[in-house]
Order: structure tokens, then sequence, then C-alpha cells
């Protein structure tokens, strides 16, 4: 029996290049852990592909979709899961300054597209 990345390869991308969208990485290089945690409009954008994840991948092998009540950021682990074939993802911790002034230690995130 073939697999759902043979069965579902069409689907596949359309959702991974509905992500890409929604993270807007065609046009920047980075994401800011706190800046995503307080903007809950792309959460909810994220999250309301998990039916079509559920349906067109392995969902197991996701964290985000199997076991989100174990995750303080679920769509992290669905971001990181989808994107990881077409970007290289590294991180590092950041003092970051708020509008207001007040400083916040965070989660910097850099995409760098790979070559496929």
């Amino acid at each position: 029996m073939p697999t759902k990345k043979v069965l579902y390869a069409k689907e596949q991308d359309q959702i991974i290049r509905s992500l890409i969208q929604i993270l807007d990485l065609p046009n920047t290089s980075f994401l800011i852990r706190y800046n995503m945690d307080h903007d809950p409009d792309v959460i909810n954008r994220i999250m309301s592909l998990v039916p079509s994840i559920r349906l067109y991948f392995t969902s197991s092998s996701i964290s985000g979709i199997s076991e989100p009540h174990k995750l303080d950021r679920p769509y992290l682990s669905i971001i990181r899961y989808l994107i990881k074939d077409h970007y290289s993802i590294t991180s590092k911790k950041i003092k970051y300054r708020l509008p207001d002034g007040r400083k916040v230690y965070t989660t910097q995130y850099f995409f760098s597209p790979k070559m496929i």
C-alpha cells in the first residue's frame, strides 16, 4: 500500500505552501517566538490546518498534533515538521526589547531555504 507521502503529494505540498505564506517566509528569514506567541491570528491560522494535516500527513510523528496537551506551543512543532524539507531552521536565545522598553528573553528562529 502506498504511503501518504506518495498518495497525497500534491495536497501535502499545498499545505506546506500555505504554512510558508502564513509565516511570510518568502519575505522574512527569521521569526521571534515572543511575537508569534502574542499573535493569535497566526496561531489560529496554523492550527486551522490541523484537520488537513491529519488527513494528508502521518500525524502520529507530529507531536503538535498527536499530543498537543504535552506541549506549550504545538504550532511550533507543526512548523518544524512541515517545513523541515524546504528550510533549514536554526535558533538562538536573544534579549528582545518590547515597544514599551521592557526586555524579555525569547528565541529567534532563522529559516534558510534548502536547495531542492
